[in-house]
């Protein structure tokens, strides 16, 4: 019963590290246009991250991812809160600078309905790259928020290589990339624990490995 109760105890403690990665929302610090460029200055990559045109607002750090998306947010058809690559484009590279080391899981992005895409593909320095995310393209005013789920990665860089831009016959209206918005998710890898975690289990083995032994003596 002791080793029952003693096991249940670690696995809790081990679970409460584990949940201690919470999926919030986020930010990246900067965009920068590898390939592809910029329309003009309105049209600047942060646009992609400074929610000029969310339907709501989001505190970076603080905002459930989850939640956030789960509300059907919407980005409206503003001109100036999106970002175009040059015009006869038909792909591009984006790389997000968070700043620091994060480690992500899933993103949403909301399209941009002058312009056409058919794939991201994700890459990292370290990982090269990862992923192909399909991407469906809008052609209403206001575009929903699409969410992608990939492996989770710790990386100071992520960079979208986008392509199927420019896709002669589509209805777009702009010979180039673009998206309105994006927003990453804290990822949830196997969590460490903390040093307050460590010293439970490493006192709970020993206490286990003492009940053993004295199971052990009192059968001989």
């Amino acid at each position: 019963m002791k080793l029952f109760t003693l096991a249940a105890a670690l696995s809790a403690a081990v679970g409460l590290a584990g949940e201690a990665q919470a999926g919030v929302i986020v930010a990246p610090a900067f965009v920068t246009v590898d390939v592809g460029g910029i329309a003009s200055g309105p049209y600047s990559a942060n646009n992609l991250i400074d929610q000029s045109g969310l339907e709501t607002q989001y505190t970076p750090g603080v905002t459930d991812f989850d939640q956030f998306v789960g509300l059907h947010q919407t980005h409206g058809s503003d001109l100036f809160t999106r970002w175009l690559s040059k015009s006869a484009t038909s792909a591009a590279k984006l790389t997000f600078d968070f700043g620091k080391e994060v480690t992500l899981s899933r993103l949403a992005l909301w399209d941009d309905r002058s312009t056409t895409i058919s794939a991201i593909k994700l890459s990292t320095p370290g990982l090269g790259a990862f992923q192909t995310l399909n991407v469906f393209d809008v052609i209403q005013d206001t575009s929903y928020a699409q969410v992608f789920t990939f492996q989770p990665v710790t990386t100071r860089y992520l960079s979208f290589e986008i392509s199927g831009c420019n896709t002669p016959g589509s209805r777009q209206n702009w010979s180039g990339c673009g998206l309105n918005e994006v927003i990453f998710a804290e990822g949830n890898p196997i969590a460490a624990p903390e040093p307050a975690t460590w010293a439970m289990m490493i006192l709970g083995f020993g206490a286990a490995g003492s009940v053993l032994r004295r199971r052990r003596i009192a059968f001989t």
